[in-house]
């Protein structure tokens, strides 16, 4: 489980306030589209939008930005739970190896 701090509050507050950015974000810049078929339906071929940026905004986007979005996890990513449940196991293997000697 990803978490941003040991307080359960302040990780929801975070999510929470990332996805009404989101939203409030999206509604007026792409018309809150998060399904790229779905906007392809609806979108594609409308009066005022070229299918490059089309294609651009709903298919491409998505794809950079969610590989961007991993490799910022992968760099900055720091989860407390994991961190205490892995000391806790190296411990249990530790006590295991010294009862087998």
């Amino acid at each position: 489980m990803q978490t941003v701090s040991a307080t359960p509050l302040l990780d929801e507050v975070v999510k929470y306030f990332g996805i009404a950015s989101m939203i409030a974000y999206g509604v007026t810049t792409t018309g809150m589209y998060f399904n790229p078929a779905m906007a392809t339906g609806h979108m594609l071929g409308c009066k005022g939008t070229a299918v490059g940026e089309h294609f651009f905004v709903y298919w491409a986007g998505p794809f950079v930005g969610s590989f961007a979005g991993y490799m910022l996890n992968r760099m900055i990513h720091i989860d407390v739970t994991t961190r205490a449940g892995a000391q806790a196991g190296i411990e249990k293997d530790k006590q295991k190896v010294k009862k087998d000697n």
